[in-house]
């Protein structure tokens, strides 16, 4: 038993040993990587240390430099963008008197050292990390003037809303006043400056409204009661289309229609050409949809179509479109209104027994138009569409010796055509009747497919 416990004691110090002199070897070359690392990062950017980032521990003066001169020559010249309301103006910092310090940040990076506390070390190499700071100084002057530049351009004084003549009011416009002070302005724009993943900000504006507004108008020739809206989406519209729309809305806003008087909407938009005024939108050629000046004029028509029909006007010239696809569905099959100059107009006649305006404006993402009067009317109208045909596209393919053989492309997209009937529902005194409105045709666009022989 005792040669037993002899040998198990011998097993256990030597299992001793051999612990001590791991620990010990490890404490040797802790302490030789300890100070082989001190010596070798000699004049050298401390481990750990980025820029926005970017790791720059372990290299030289000089390539920090680099490094450094490339980062701040990357954001001293893009362009930030200031949001003014709808407005965006793009300014790049070194143009306005921002300067970045680049030997401060330079500094900064080197004179980050580590401790040499074996034990700190270990942890500032290998978990903390050390940003150093974008370091700026800008000219107080310059940011000033820019800023006051942006509020001369934009800020302005309310203007009243007025009648011009007898046939037209045109609208107030509200007043803008920044709500960003100066010192917030420099704030925001040096954070974004300095930030290379904020590309704009924003300068906060109030309104102001005019003391004479479209309705104390309204309430002044007691035509005030609202006799009919309706209202058409612009979101999804590309921007020339967009503009021309709310072009078209302005030149009828405000129109006053006497009693028994006639409306021709291509007399009052006009040729909706460049000279006009209006940019390239999506119009309709050959069955095709194309840019072209005044595309998107016929929304502008066909919002106000169905606001007349709903105010129970009586319409004497309308016509559809030779197609309907995604750019003229902003109202329902059988109650848009194309028009044309000088050949396709929307006509109708005041036939109610007092004058009428005509307001047609911006609200969000719509296009609302409203005919206001002076009482409400006696009946209701209704808006009906019957008869829905669809007639099927038909696919067309084209043999194309340019085509590699068995390659397909779609050079045409297929549309369908449709037949609808649309009615006015008329109902007074508890009575209902009907007219008929129009019986239109939307061609098909057929498909056309190019296959290589």
């Amino acid at each position: 038993m005792k040669g037993l416990n002899f040998g198990y004691e011998h097993k256990k110090k030597n299992r001793k040993k051999i612990v001590l002199y791991s620990l010990l070897g490890i404490f040797v070359a802790f302490v030789i990587f300890f100070f082989l690392n001190v010596l070798l990062s000699y004049g050298k950017i401390a481990p750990g240390v980025k820029i926005a980032d970017t790791p720059i521990g372990g290299i030289d003066k000089e390539q920090a430099k680099k490094v450094i001169d490339r980062y701040v020559e990357k954001l001293s010249e893009r362009a930030i963008t200031i949001v003014i309301n709808r407005h965006k103006e793009e300014v790049i910092p070194k143009d306005v008197g921002i300067e970045f310090l680049k030997e401060e940040m330079l500094k900064d990076a080197l004179g980050f050292k580590k401790s040499l506390n074996p034990i700190k070390y270990i942890k500032e190499s290998f978990i903390s990390e050390y940003n150093i700071p974008i370091r700026i100084r800008y000219d107080d002057k310059r940011l000033q003037d820019y800023y006051k530049k942006l509020k001369e351009k934009y800020e302005t004084s309310p203007i009243n809303a007025r009648l011009k003549g007898k046939k037209k009011i045109i609208r107030e416009i509200k007043g803008l006043r920044f709500k960003t002070t100066y010192e917030e302005f420099v704030n925001r724009f040096i954070n974004a400056a300095i930030d290379e993943n904020m590309s704009s900000i924003n300068i906060d504006v109030v309104f102001i409204d005019p003391e004479v507004t479209f309705k104390k108008i309204l309430e002044k020739l007691r035509l005030n009661i609202l006799i009919s809206s309706y209202k058409t989406s612009i979101k999804e519209k590309e921007e020339g289309s967009r503009y021309n729309v709310l072009l078209a809305a302005k030149k009828i806003d405000g129109t006053i229609l006497e009693q028994g008087e006639e409306f021709s909407y291509n007399k009052i938009v006009g040729p909706a050409e460049k000279d006009d005024g209006f940019q390239k939108g999506l119009v309709i050629v050959g069955g095709k949809f194309v840019p072209g000046y005044g595309g998107g004029v016929c929304q502008t028509s066909s919002t106000l179509y169905n606001a007349v029909l709903l105010a129970g006007l009586k319409v004497l010239e309308r016509y559809n479109h030779s197609v309907y696809a995604d750019a003229t569905s902003y109202v329902p099959l059988g109650r848009d209104a194309a028009v044309y100059y000088g050949h396709k107009d929307l006509r109708f006649k005041n036939i109610l027994p007092y004058p009428i305006v005509i307001a047609a404006y911006q609200d969000g993402d719509y296009l609302t138009i409203e005919i206001w009067g002076r009482e409400r009317p006696k009946a209701k109208y209704t808006i009906i569409t019957r008869g829905k045909e669809v007639i099927s596209y038909k696919t067309i393919v084209k043999k194309d010796p340019n085509l590699p053989k068995g390659k397909e492309i779609v050079e045409r997209e297929g549309i369908n055509g449709y037949r609808i009937k649309t009615y006015l529902e008329i109902e007074e005194n508890g009575n209902k009747k009907e007219i008929m409105l129009s019986n239109d045709y939307y061609r098909p666009i057929d498909k056309i497919i190019r296959v290589g022989k």
